[in-house]
């Protein structure tokens, strides 16, 4: 069956792929096929004979096969059943039978860029390992299990090892002695469990180490964290100092020169002093190190300065979070009586070209209009109930009042006002007191017939 994508393999008695020499092999049985792995996991260059038996459920060019090896007479055959996409190998599509190692089969279903070792599973781990335990049932020599990995792994060092200093005998005719052992050619006679104990202190003694080396890395990190966050809490502690400081500056600035709320400055300066701001957080001010993102919307300047040294990014904006020069320009042409077109016009003359546009100008402009209305009323009952006021002292029984109607702009306006006026001279008032008024607003809705 199949396992996350991989070939599953059933081995029976007579299923062994023995990994042995070619020579001896061929001697054994010269009539079995081989197929030659390249860097598998057990030897960089090997022959793996292939027996009768073998048999493997895997999907290959999107159809799901049952490959097995079989023999007939002195030959191996390859047979093969395709089940197309029933992944329960339960109905078979189309089977076949060849002697070239499944070749014919990949070349009509038009497999590329797969092995014969790839197709029968050779070279996954676990079906490796079933197969090395049935080769050592049947070659005690082969595979043996009764080493630990850990043994294995010492074998080779020891192998490494011996061969340096057989180099080391030859070179010096015999009379060298490393580490206060004299090295002899043919090695220390010594008996077996002397040479286990030897293996053993030998382990140890690497795992004491390593477990040294290991301990010592943890407590480098550990100083190495502890003097960043050190040095960071105190950067951290400077940088609010300043901050704090340079913020009373600013408001002593402001008061003392009674600047308001917001002063015009040159695009070019501006962008220049935030390109020359350090990285909040590893000081760079190298412009080659950073990379900057520029984003205009109305009135509003942002840009997002990305230090590509610590992969922080500072934000700056030439309004603050409780200002928007949209709305507060919109609100200028009502109270001075201009329309869009006029403002535009006036600020584009001292430089400010970069706008709201003419329907985000109407939509800051409507916000305002409930509470420019309620205000107005207000107002207005006050002015009317000073006007009965004023009438009543004078003994009169009527209000003498004009009317007025407007329009909230000179084209296409969608309000309109009107307004009653009391004609009279009121106390407090430095213009003739409006104390009646109401809006009328047309749709923009069309209606179509």
């Amino acid at each position: 069956m199949l396992e996350n994508g991989k070939p599953a393999v059933s081995v029976t008695i007579g299923a062994l792929a023995c990994e042995v020499t070619v020579l001896v092999t061929l001697q054994q049985n010269a009539n079995v096929g081989y197929v030659h792995l390249q860097n598998n996991a057990l030897d960089e260059s090997s022959w793996v004979s292939l027996l009768p038996g073998y048999t493997v459920y895997t999907s290959l060019g999107g159809n799901f096969f049952k490959l097995s090896i079989k023999k007939e007479e002195n030959s191996l055959q390859f047979s093969w059943e395709n089940f197309g996409k029933d992944f329960t190998f339960t109905n078979c599509n189309a089977q076949g039978q060849e002697k070239l190692g499944f070749h014919l089969m990949i070349k009509q279903y038009n497999i590329k860029n797969i092995s014969l070792a790839l197709v029968l599973g050779l070279n996954e781990p676990r079906i490796i390992k079933i197969l090395q335990k049935a080769v050592h049932k049947v070659f005690s020599d082969q595979f043996s299990y009764s080493q630990t990995k850990k043994e294995k792994t010492l074998f080779r060092s020891l192998k490494r090892k011996s061969d340096e200093l057989e180099k080391i005998i030859i070179d010096n005719e015999k009379n060298s002695v490393v580490c206060g052992i004299k090295l002899e050619e043919g090695g220390k006679n010594i008996i077996p469990k002397s040479a286990q104990a030897l293996m053993i202190v030998h382990e140890e003694n690497k795992s004491a180490l390593y477990n040294a080396n290991r301990n010592i890395k943890r407590l480098k990190t550990k100083i190495t964290q502890l003097q960043n966050e050190k040095s960071n809490s105190s950067s951290k502690t400077n940088i609010k100092q300043k901050y704090e400081e340079i913020k009373e500056s600013v408001n002593n600035i402001l008061d003392k020169k009674k600047l308001g709320s917001a002063i015009f400055i040159s695009s070019e300066q501006y962008l220049f002093l935030v390109l020359s701001n350090p990285c909040s957080y590893c000081y760079n001010t190298n412009i080659q190190n950073k990379s900057y993102h520029t984003s205009c919307i109305g009135f509003k300047i942002k840009i997002d300065v990305d230090c590509l040294l610590c992969k922080t990014i500072d934000s700056y904006s030439n309004q603050s979070k409780d200002i928007n020069f949209s709305q507060l320009v919109a609100a200028a042409t009502l109270a001075g009586g201009i329309n869009h077109y006029a403002m535009q016009t006036a600020l584009a003359v001292i430089g400010i070209t970069t706008q709201s546009c003419s329907r985000s100008y109407h939509q800051h402009q409507s916000q305002m209009f409930p509470t420019i209305i309620s205000k107005a009323n207000e107002s207005a009952k006050q002015a009317l109930n000073a006007a009965i006021a004023h009438a009543n002292a004078k003994g009169k029984k009527f209000l003498s009042v004009g009317y007025d109607c407007s329009w909230s702009h000179s084209r296409n306006a969608r309000q309109a006002s009107g307004e009653f006026i009391y004609l009279d001279e009121l106390k407090g008032y430095g213009h003739k007191a409006i104390i009646a008024f109401h809006v009328v607003e047309k749709s923009r809705i069309a209606v179509k017939k």
